[in-house]
C-alpha cells in the first residue's frame, strides 16, 4: 500500500478509537454506526482529493458534501430531493433536530439515548474532528498534531460523562495516535532506501529481519510508557475514575435485564438554579389537590451520597402485565386517582407518576419494580412520552399509624446507616423527639423541626447529603430540598423507622384548562417513612416560599386541617408564616468541641493512629534498609580485599547520605584529597581516612592486596563518619538516619534496571512478532 492511502486509513482508524470516549455519554449503541459511517465519508473524500490532486479547499468542500448528504439520507430522508438530496425542508428537518439537541443536552444528564438530534450533533462534531485528523497526518504530514483533537474529544467526554470516562477509550485513542506516528516516521524512513544491517543475511532488495533502530525502539518505549502511565495512574489516584467505559452503555448492552440508575440528586440543585425555567412535563388530573410525581427512589447510604439500588426486571414485571398491590396498603384507606402525563423534554428512565400506581398504561417495554416503587426501562425514555396512571392516593388513619408495629427483618436494609456517621446525627435526632413516644411522632417531629423557622431555604448552598454535610447543615440551617430530606432520613433510621429518599416534581401550576406545566422549577426531592400496616408515606420537611411544596395533613394537627381530612395536602407556608417548632423537643445543641463533630462514631482516633503508625513504618523503611547494608557489607567481608572494598563503599555511603560531593572518577587518593581539603577533619579523623584511602588502593592496584591490618577498617570509617557528622547541621544529620540519600539513589537504580529490563524485552518481542509473521507469510503455500 501506498504511503497516502495508508495514512488515510490509519488517520481514520485513530479517529474511531478516539471517538470510543463517547460511549459512556450513550445509554445505547445507536450513535455508533453513524459515526463509523461519517469517519469513513471524510477519509474517502481525503483520498479522492489528494487522487486527483484537488487544491486545499477542495478536500474541505468535499467532505462537507458527503457529511451533508448522508445526513440527508440518515436523519432527515422524508424531504430529500431524488432520496440523498438535501432540500430547503430538509435542512428546516436537521435544524430542529440540532435545536431539539440543544434542549435535550441541557436537560437531562448522560447516559442519555441515542434520540436523533443528540446523534446528528455527535456525527457533525465526529466529522470535524475526522477531517481535522485527516488534513493534519495525511495532507499536511504533521501527525503529532492530531494528539489535540484527540485530547480535546476525551477532555469533552471526561466532562460530561458524570462519572468520567475511563483509561480504556483513552488507551485506544492513544494507540491510535501512537500508530500515526510510528506509520509516518517509518514512511520517512522508507524514503532514504533500507539500512544494512552487520551481521544479518539480507540483500538490499531482499526482506529480513526487523530492525531494533535506536529511534524506532525510542518510539516504542515512550508508547508503552505513556500507555503504562495512563493505566497505572487511575489506580494511584482516587480523584480519577479506572473503569472501562464509564457508567455509560454507549457500546450496547449486549441484552442485559438490569439498568444502573445514576443519583438524580446531583442535578436537583442545578435544575432550580437554572437562568431559564424549561418547560418538562403537561399533566391532567382529576385529583383537585394532586400529590407530588414520584420519578424514583434512593434506599441506598453508604455515608457519602444517597443512591438506588440495581433496579432488577423480569419478564413478569411489565407494567402491560398489571401492577402487583402492596399487602402493607391493602387496609388502608385510599381514594384512585386518574392522571395523564404529556413529556415535552425530559429523557429519563423513570415515569415520573403519582404513588403508588396501581396500573400504568404508556408504549414501550417499562417494567416496576416492587421494592422501589418505580416505573422503568433498560431500553426507553420518557422523552415525548405519552401515559396514563392510575393511582390510589393514600388516607393513612393516624390513630394506626401510632399503633403500628415495629418494622419487620424484611425493612433492615432501610435502616442500614454507614460506621462512619458521626453519632451527633443520631443525639441530634433523639433531643428533636424526646416529647414524641410513637414512630409516627416521631417523625412528625423531625418533620416540624426541620420546617420551624430556624431553618432557611436556599437553593445557593452547595450540594451535598453526607453524613459531614449534614452536619453543616444543622450547623448552618441553611439548604435546599436535597439536605432536607437527605437529613430528614438519615434522622429517621437513627431512630429505627425505615426511610429513604425520593426524587420528583411537586405538582406545577395551574393552567387555565385546568392541566398542570411542571418545569424545572419543581424539581424536588423529599423522604418517605415506612410504618408497618400502612406501608410508604411522604414528608416534607422543606420550607420552600414559592407554594408548590405540601405538607401531607396526616401529619398536621387536627385544627389545622389533619388527623384523616379528605384534602390529604396543605400548602406550605413560607417562611415568615412557617410553622413553630415542637414544643416538646429541646432546643438543637450542636457540639462545640471540634473533635466531636469530625470524629466519625468514635472511629477517627484510631485511624489516625493507624495512618500515624503506617507514615513510621515507610518512614523507618529507608534508614533500617541503609543499616541492613550496611551489616551486610561488613558480614560479606571474608578477607582483607573485601573489607577494603566494604569500607570504601561505607565512606562513599556517608559522604553522599551527610550531603558531601562525591566524584567516581577520581582516584581514592584524589579522593581523599578533596574531602580532606573539604571538612576539618580531627587528628585521629585524618589518619583513619589515610588508612582507608591506602586499604583501598591496595585492593584496586596491589597483587596481593590490603595488609592483614585491614580488620580495623570499621573503626576508621566510624572515626571519618563521626568528623563528617560534627561539620554538617542536625538537619542534616537527622536526613541521613532518616532518608539516606544512597539508599534512595540505590531503589532508584534497581527500579530503572527492572524498567530497563521490561522496555528490552519488549525490543526483543517486537521485532520477534514481526519475524514470526514474515515466515509465516513465506510458508503459506500460494
Amino acid at each position: 500500500m501506498n504511503a497516502r492511502p495508508k495514512m488515510t486509513a490509519l488517520a481514520a482508524l485513530a479517529t474511531l478509537l478516539a471517538t470510543l470516549s463517547l460511549a459512556p455519554l450513550f445509554s445505547d449503541a445507536g450513535w455508533f454506526p453513524p459515526t463509523l459511517i461519517v469517519i469513513l465519508l471524510v477519509a474517502l473524500a481525503g483520498a479522492l482529493t489528494r487522487q486527483f490532486r484537488l487544491p486545499a479547499p477542495g478536500e474541505a468542500l468535499l467532505a462537507a458534501v458527503f457529511v451533508l448528504d448522508f445526513v440527508t439520507v440518515w436523519f432527515a430522508p422524508q424531504h430529500a430531493q431524488w432520496g440523498v438530496l438535501p432540500s430547503r425542508d430538509t435542512l428546516h428537518d436537521l435544524h430542529v433536530l440540532l435545536r431539539d439537541a440543544g434542549s435535550t443536552f441541557a436537560t437531562i444528564t448522560a447516559p442519555a439515548p441515542s434520540h436523533d438530534g443528540l446523534v446528528l450533533l455527535t456525527v457533525l462534531c465526529v466529522a470535524a474532528l475526522a477531517f481535522v485528523v485527516d488534513l493534519a497526518a495525511v495532507t499536511a504530514r504533521v501527525p503529532a498534531l492530531t494528539g489535540l483533537p484527540f485530547i480535546a474529544a476525551y477532555a469533552v467526554a471526561s466532562g460530561l460523562a458524570p462519572h468520567g470516562v475511563g483509561a480504556l477509550p483513552f488507551l485506544a485513542g492513544a494507540a491510535g495516535w501512537l500508530t500515526l506516528l510510528l506509520a509516518d516516521h517509518r514512511d520517512r524512513l522508507s524514503r532514504w532506501g533500507r539500512p544494512l544491517r552487520p551481521g544479518g543475511t539480507e540483500t538490499l532488495t531482499g526482506l529480513g529481519p526487523a530492525e531494533g533502530a535506536p529511534l524506532s525502539a525510542a518510539g516504542r518505549r515512550i508508547g508503552a510508557a505513556a500507555l503504562g502511565i495512563a493505566v497505572i495512574v487511575p489506580l494511584v489516584l482516587p480523584g480519577m475514575t479506572h473503569v472501562r467505559f464509564g457508567h455509560g452503555n454507549g457500546l450496547g448492552n449486549g441484552g442485559s435485564s438490569s439498568v444502573t440508575t445514576f443519583n438524580p440528586l446531583v442535578s436537583i440543585r442545578d435544575e432550580l438554579n437554572r437562568s431559564s425555567t424549561q418547560r418538562l412535563l403537561v399533566v391532567g388530573t382529576d385529583d383537585a389537590t394532586p400529590d407530588y410525581l414520584r420519578m424514583t427512589t434512593l434506599d441506598r447510604f453508604d455515608g457519602t451520597v444517597w443512591s438506588s439500588s440495581q433496579l432488577k426486571e423480569g419478564p413478569k414485571a411489565r407494567v402491560s402485565n398489571g401492577i402487583p398491590v402492596s399487602s402493607d396498603t391493602t387496609g388502608t384507606p385510599s381514594r384512585t386517582v386518574d392522571t395523564h402525563v404529556h413529556v415535552v423534554a425530559l429523557a429519563v428512565h423513570w415515569l415520573p407518576l403519582p404513588a403508588p400506581p396501581s396500573s400504568v398504561s404508556i408504549a414501550g417495554d417499562w417494567r416496576y419494580d416492587p421494592r422501589s416503587g418505580t416505573v422503568f426501562s433498560a431500553r426507553e425514555d420518557t422523552q415525548g412520552a405519552d401515559y396514563t396512571v392510575v393511582s390510589d392516593r393514600l388516607i393513612p388513619d393516624v390513630t394506626a399509624l401510632r399503633d403500628a408495629p415495629p418494622p419487620g427483618p424484611n425493612m433492615r436494609d432501610y435502616l442500614q446507616l454507614p460506621k462512619s456517621l458521626s453519632p451527633a446525627v443520631a443525639r441530634i435526632a433523639r433531643q428533636q423527639t424526646a416529647g414524641a413516644h410513637t414512630a409516627f411522632d416521631k417523625a412528625v417531629a423531625l418533620q416540624d423541626w426541620l420546617r420551624g423557622p430556624q431553618f432557611t431555604y436556599d437553593t445557593t448552598v452547595a450540594p451535598g447529603n453526607s453524613d459531614d454535610a449534614i452536619l453543616e447543615f444543622l450547623d448552618r440551617r441553611h439548604g435546599f430540598c436535597e439536605q432536607f430530606a437527605a437529613t430528614m432520613a438519615v434522622m429517621a433510621r437513627t431512630l429505627g423507622i425505615p426511610a429513604r429518599v425520593a426524587v420528583g416534581f411537586t405538582p406545577g401550576q395551574l393552567n387555565p384548562d385546568g392541566t398542570r406545566t411542571v418545569t424545572t422549577d419543581d424539581a424536588h426531592a423529599w423522604p418517605e417513612l415506612y410504618f408497618p400496616r400502612t406501608g410508604w408515606l411522604r414528608f416534607e420537611p422543606t420550607p420552600r416560599s414559592d407554594g408548590q411544596a405540601t405538607t401531607p395533613a396526616y401529619t398536621l394537627p387536627a385544627s389545622a386541617g389533619g388527623q384523616g381530612n379528605q384534602e390529604d395536602v396543605i400548602p406550605t407556608p413560607g417562611p415568615s408564616s412557617g410553622p413553630q417548632p415542637s414544643t416538646s423537643a429541646p432546643p438543637i445543641t450542636l457540639p462545640t468541641d471540634p473533635a466531636a463533630v469530625s470524629t466519625r462514631g468514635g472511629g477517627l482516633p484510631w485511624r489516625a493512629l493507624a495512618l500515624l503508625a503506617l507514615l513510621g513504618v515507610v518512614l523507618a523503611v529507608p534508614g533500617a534498609t541503609r543499616e541492613a547494608v550496611r551489616r551486610r557489607r561488613w558480614l560479606a567481608a571474608a578477607d582483607p580485599r573485601r573489607r577494603a572494598h566494604a569500607a570504601w563503599a561505607e565512606l562513599r555511603d556517608d559522604v553522599v547520605d551527610l550531603g558531601f560531593p562525591w566524584w567516581p572518577s577520581d582516584s581514592p587518593r584524589g579522593t581523599g584529597r578533596r574531602l580532606a581539603d573539604r571538612v576539618d577533619l580531627s587528628a585521629a579523623g585524618a589518619a583513619a581516612l589515610s588508612r582507608v584511602v591506602r586499604a583501598e588502593e591496595r585492593a584496586r592496584y596491589a597483587p596481593a592486596g590490603p595488609d592483614a591490618d585491614a580488620d580495623g577498617l570499621a573503626t576508621d570509617v566510624r572515626a571519618v563518619r563521626h568528623d563528617l557528622r560534627a561539620a554538617v547541621s542536625r538537619r542534616r544529620r537527622v536526613l541521613a538516619v532518616v532518608l539516606p540519600v544512597s539508599t534512595l539513589r540505590r531503589a532508584g537504580s534497581a527500579v530503572g534496571a527492572a524498567v530497563e529490563r521490561v522496555f528490552e524485552a519488549f525490543d526483543a518481542f517486537w521485532p520477534a512478532v514481526l519475524r514470526w509473521g514474515r515466515a509465516r507469510l513465506r510458508t503459506r503455500p500460494q
